[in-house]
């Protein structure tokens, strides 16, 4: 009998020490899995630093371009009056001109 508690106890010692042998295994893996998860998070700060930086660059663009249009806009209105001005005075300068032609 005494035997038999030995053999028993010796096998069961055999399975718990395999058993935790297999923890101390998973354990190991688990904590490199976490690691990798622990640098990929890392990695996604700069990235949205990056898309803000983006972000901000092209908004910065888009109001430069804005402003560049509103002045384009205003040199081209103020030349369309200008056009507007000698297109209303070309009859007059046309009588100038047969004047002065006139004269000479």
């Amino acid at each position: 009998r005494v035997d038999y508690l030995e053999e028993l106890l010796g096998d069961s010692a055999d399975q718990h020490a395999r058993e935790v042998d297999a923890l101390r295994a998973a354990h190991a893996k688990h904590v490199d899995e976490v690691k990798s998860v622990k640098a990929l998070h890392a990695a996604h700060s700069p990235i949205e630093d990056r898309l803000a930086y983006v972000e901000k660059l092209l908004g910065d663009a888009a109001d430069a371009h804005v402003e560049e249009i509103s002045a384009a806009h205003a040199k081209i209105d103020a030349m369309h009056g200008r056009l507007s001005a000698c297109e209303r005075n070309s009859g007059v300068l046309g009588d100038l001109k047969r004047a002065h032609a006139g004269v000479a």
